[in-house]
Parts: structure tokens; sequence; C-alpha cells
């Protein structure tokens, strides 16, 4: 299935990263398998909000989602502010 997932990065000093960003979807069903966000745009800066379409395993109800990057590139931190997910 299809997901919406909308990213906002905080907007603190040195908020944004250049890392790259994954996430994996756990549901009443199941758990989906790790997917990168990944839209082509300069994605995770300060202050930003980012939507993806991802395509994932149907999970049933999303019961909770994990978040992660790789810590790649120059100042890989990153300051998560909110996530959202739905399904399209």
């Amino acid at each position: 299935v299809k997901y919406e997932v909308k990213v906002l990065t905080g907007n603190a000093t040195y908020a944004g990263t250049d890392a790259k960003v994954y996430i994996k979807i756990f549901g009443e069903n199941g758990t989906a398998r790790e997917v990168e966000l990944n839209n082509g745009q300069d994605s995770f800066e300060k202050g930003q909000t980012d939507k993806f379409t991802i395509q994932a395993d149907n999970v049933g109800t999303v019961k909770k989602i994990l978040v992660r990057h790789d810590n790649s590139g120059l100042g890989a931190g990153w300051y998560l502010a909110e996530v959202s997910i739905r399904y399209l």
C-alpha cells in the first residue's frame, strides 16, 4: 500500500541533516520493511516540512514508527520535530 509521510525538521541551529533518513512502520498485522525517505529534493532542512509517498506492506492500524538516519554527511545530527503518516 501507499503511505504519505510528513516530516517536520525543527527550527533550532544546525537542525537539518544531509544524512539518509529511513522509516519503519509497525502495525497490528506486522512490520513493514524499512524504507528510505527520499523525494529527490533537499529534504530535512531547518524549519522545513517534507512530504514523501512510500510503498510498504499493509500493516493494518499503525501502532508505532521508527525513524532513523545513517549518520552520513557533514553535520549529520538532526532535530526531528514531528512525523505524521497516513494511508493513501
